[in-house]
């Protein structure tokens, strides 16, 4: 016995009456007919009212028309999912609590936006109207997705595919939403900072700095924000409240090498030649820096070597006092103003402009260079060295090279497309 999509009477029950309108409605047809039967013209069918099926009809059996329309209007709502509770939620409500504690004990609690505690939607109200009663909308919860994480049904889970499935209450974000989160946090976070120093930043004036310094790096400091961030960075290297780093501190430096060159000697562990240096997130292409690390372990993640190449890590001896500047009092991740993306194409990444001029601003001013928190997990820290002196300030006395195995995973949704 048939459903015929086109047919009205086939659907005299509430719910399904409401999961046909629902894919017809809002799913693009084609999507519809790569699961559903389309009727010939030489058929004789007949859907469940008797009627016959005409040539072009759309039509399912009726013990599958539930679980198949289920999936379909899952995978179309999935879409709004493009974060979840257990992802980007989870992470902007730790950074969110860590950011009121901090602003309770200075009293700045009126600084924080109030939106940006009601962000979100709740799963259940993704539904732009009621599909059935409570039970039908809850199968269809448990089968979303979230875009980002893979949080949801897992149709290729042997055991329970329903084990990380959302919940009516958990949280849908956009990435709209998740932006700008995180540019108000950071807003919030570098205008308590210049407030401290007099200063007066705007969310509007600063958003409109980072797109002008994207198109003209080199003009930074005409911009009215481009002087403020200076004179901020000025007065806090006077203050008592800049960090300095104290010897004796053992970091580390890695490079890479093809497995067949020779080891790289301590002088060619130091910061590549000026003019050499490709665009990173605290030099412009060309100038140098040195860029080190508190964790060993997590060099192979900021620096990808291949499987043709070993690892050459030089120990970083601190030997001096040393004035940084900490950019986790300036932005907490690099999510927000500050773009947390490498991958590019060509020699210029347009995600750097600000951290390029906060960093060229600490080399005039005179810190010996800049902190800033590592981006693949952990807790471990960065910095990138400037206006240093190599074995005075700096010293490397010790250089190993490492042959690493590199391993890949491939995800149950790629080895799915592999299979097929």
């Amino acid at each position: 016995m048939f459903y015929n999509l086109q047919c009205k009477s086939c659907f005299k029950n509430k719910n399904y009456k409401d999961l046909r309108n629902f894919l017809l409605e809002n799913l693009d047809n084609n999507k519809i007919q790569a699961v559903f039967d389309i009727a010939e013209y030489d058929e004789e069918i007949y859907c469940k009212c008797n009627k016959p099926v005409k040539e072009g009809d759309l039509y399912i059996y009726c013990d599958r028309f539930e679980e198949i329309s289920i999936r379909l209007i899952a995978e179309n709502i999935s879409k709004q999912v493009e974060f979840c509770s257990k992802c980007e939620g989870e992470k902007m409500n730790s950074l969110l609590s860590e950011y009121v504690e901090l602003l309770e004990s200075a009293k700045g609690l009126e600084d924080i936006d109030d939106y940006l505690f009601n962000l979100g939607t709740e799963i259940k109200n993704l539904f732009d109207h009621p599909i059935g009663n409570y039970k039908l909308e809850n199968k269809i919860i448990k089968h979303l997705k979230c875009q980002n994480c893979g949080a949801g049904y897992d149709s290729i889970s042997i055991g329970n595919p329903y084990y990380n499935s959302l919940k009516s209450d958990d949280k849908a974000y956009t990435k709209e939403e998740v932006d700008s989160f995180y540019r108000n946090i950071d807003f919030n976070k570098i205008n308590s900072f210049a407030k401290y120093y007099g200063i007066r930043l705007s969310i509007t004036e600063l958003e409109e700095f980072v797109n002008f310094i994207q198109d003209f790096p080199l003009l930074a400091f005409k911009h009215s924000v481009g002087k403020k961030i200076y004179e901020m960075l000025e007065f806090h290297f006077k203050s008592p409240n800049s960090e300095t780093i104290v010897a004796p501190w053992t970091l580390f430096r890695g490079r890479v090498k093809h497995k067949l060159s020779k080891p790289f000697s301590i002088d060619e562990m130091w910061e590549p030649p000026k003019g050499v240096a490709s665009h990173g997130r605290y030099n412009t292409v060309g100038s140098s820096v040195l860029y080190c690390c508190t964790d060993i372990n997590f060099i192979p993640y900021e620096i990808y070597p291949n499987n043709f190449q070993n690892l050459c890590i030089a120990k970083v001896k601190v030997n001096k006092g040393l004035k940084i500047l900490n950019i986790q009092q300036l932005f907490s991740k690099f999510n927000g103003f500050v773009g947390e993306s490498s991958d590019y194409i060509g020699i210029y990444n347009s995600n750097y402009s600000l951290t390029n001029y906060i960093a060229e601003c600490s080399r005039n001013i005179g810190y010996k260079g800049v902190q800033y928190a590592g981006v693949k997990g952990g807790k471990y820290k960065n910095f990138a060295f400037f206006n240093y002196t190599k074995g005075e300030d700096l010293i490397i006395n010790e250089v190993t090279t490492i042959d690493l195995d590199i391993q890949y995973s491939i995800t149950k949704e790629l080895k799915s497309k592999l299979e097929v």
